[in-house]
Parts: structure tokens; C-alpha cells; sequence
């Protein structure tokens, strides 16, 4: 089994050598980065209070609290 670090270093390499990087940055392009919300899972995990309420305000919803 691969550690944590391993792990991501290995999907940060994939990533940064994927077409993923490229569909990001002409998102950005076109949204600019007040357009563009990233989220990363491993926030989703540790605090998703924290991410849904970050998500809500992007969308320009009212904070919530989720049970």
C-alpha cells in the first residue's frame, strides 16, 4: 500500500501531465478565477461544513449548516 504522500505525489504528477491541467486553465481563461471553484476531497473529509458553506457562497446561496 502507497503512504498518503506517495499517493499524492503520484496524482499530482498525473495531473499536472493530463489534459486536466490544460480544460483548468481554459476555464480560467474564460470564468477567470472568480468564475472557477476547485475543491479538493481532502477538505470534503476533514471539514465539509467548511467546503458545503465555502461551496454556498460561490453559488450565492444562503450559509447552511448540514447534519
Amino acid at each position: 500500500r502507497c503512504s498518503h504522500d506517495d499517493y499524492s505525489s503520484v496524482m499530482r504528477l498525473a495531473i499536472d501531465t493530463s489534459r486536466y491541467a490544460m480544460q483548468l486553465a481554459r476555464y480560467h481563461k474564460l470564468a477567470g478565477p472568480e468564475g472557477l471553484l476547485l475543491l479538493n476531497f481532502d477538505e470534503l473529509r476533514s471539514d465539509p461544513q467548511a467546503l458545503l458553506q465555502r461551496s454556498a457562497r460561490f453559488l450565492g446561496l444562503d450559509d447552511f449548516t448540514f447534519e
